[in-house]
């Protein structure tokens, strides 16, 4: 199979995962089919297994699933919704499928709704499942967290799809898409590791090493400390990330709260190498625009981040670009920031120094620029 054409390489879009899962369930409907009919009811137990691990209901086998009904497609705007009986009783599933995007405007709330309403469902029976062959960003981990599907990542599919071995073309097909998807984010999500800073061209990998990172701030900062990790896309495509780590309600005047965050990105040219590199910065921002007093506070608090900021850093090994000016108060300006390198600024060394540095920056910004 492998190194054949694989018709999943070109039909990458949700409709034709949805396709894909659809076809999968429909088995459950046809025994003379040994192999696909085990597998399919396997998958029915699994999804209904994972969503219920945490209500306190019974597990299920492969064997107690009977059938499945009302098979469909984008009913109600769900992508997959199919009824499954499973010991004599009918359970209601929805499937939200992603592939490389995450879900929006929630969608996942107005579908339930919309299907709960319409079938006249019991909640409490239905299963709801976020299905993602890709990596789970952390608006994606927002599907369990706040409307309560449970995620069926990419690392379950794939071990999933691993125990069956079968003849046909477009299961197996549909395996070895997903594999090359897991050896993918596998291999290259903590390469960074391995100090080999060019896989933060993929946005999982920055992710990674900003969730390490973010396990350096402490929690219990005697300031509003916020821990949000956040990703998106420069223009050209490339990815950022970005932690924030403080939060500074009404600190400015017209009651205009302020955040730090770092940001991990490759927009801009090393002063060494003359070349666009990636970097991380320490950033402050404060929406204040259209105010002319909080921008001059805004300008004073930020002298002071990079006063206090640079001194620390001086009892490092790391080394500092000069950081972009900001005289008129900009919403966004910059604290300190440094580019990666194979050699000072190897990844695993900034994000030790960082560490220690963070530590200390947390305990001087709470008794220098927190009102008592």
């Amino acid at each position: 199979m492998s190194g054949q054409p694989n018709i999943f390489k070109f039909a990458t879009s949700e409709l034709s995962q949805d396709a894909f899962i659809c076809w999968l369930l429909s088995y459950v409907n046809h025994p003379q089919d040994e192999k696909l009919n085990k597998c399919a009811k396997e998958f029915v137990a699994l999804l209904y297994n994972l969503y219920n691990s945490k209500r306190g209901l019974a597990q299920i086998k492969s064997g107690d699933v009977e059938k499945v009904e009302n098979l469909k497609r984008q009913y109600c705007h769900t992508d997959v919704y199919f009824w499954a009986v499973i010991n004599c009783k009918r359970v209601p599933f929805i499937i939200e499928d992603k592939t490389y995007t995450s879900h929006h405007s929630e969608q996942l709330k107005k579908n339930k709704e919309a299907v709960i309403k319409k079938d006249n469902i019991n909640e409490k029976e239905l299963v709801c499942i976020y299905y993602k062959t890709w990596y789970i960003f952390p608006e994606d981990e927002k599907a369990e967290k706040e409307y309560g599907y449970k995620i069926f990542d990419y690392k379950r599919i794939h071990i999933f799809l691993q125990n069956y071995k079968t003849d046909n073309l477009i299961f197996e097909s549909y395996k070895e898409y997903i594999k090359e998807i897991y050896d993918l984010c596998e291999n290259y999500k903590n390469l960074w590791q391995k100090d080999d800073y060019e896989c933060f061209k993929y946005d999982f990998a920055q992710l990674e090493f900003m969730k390490k990172l973010s396990e350096r701030c402490p929690e219990k900062a005697p300031y509003n400390y916020v821990g949000q990790i956040y990703n998106d896309y420069n223009r050209g495509g490339t990815p950022w990330a970005q932690l924030y780590f403080a939060e500074f309600k009404d600190i400015l005047p017209g009651k205009i709260s302020e955040n730090l965050f770092y940001r991990l990105d490759n927009k801009r040219k090393s002063p060494e190498t003359k070349k666009t590199e990636y970097y991380l910065s320490i950033k402050q921002y404060a929406k204040v625009k259209d105010n002319p007093e909080a921008k001059q506070k805004k300008l004073e608090r930020l002298e002071k981040y990079r006063e206090i900021f640079h001194k620390i850093a001086k009892g490092t090994s790391l080394d500092f670009s000069n950081v972009r000016k900001d005289r008129s108060g900009a919403n966004e300006s910059e604290i300190g920031a440094l580019f990666f390198d194979k050699e000072k600024h190897k990844p695993t060394t900034v994000l030790e120094q960082i560490g220690k540095i963070h530590e200390q920056f947390a305990k001087e910004i709470q008794s220098t620029m927190v009102p008592s």
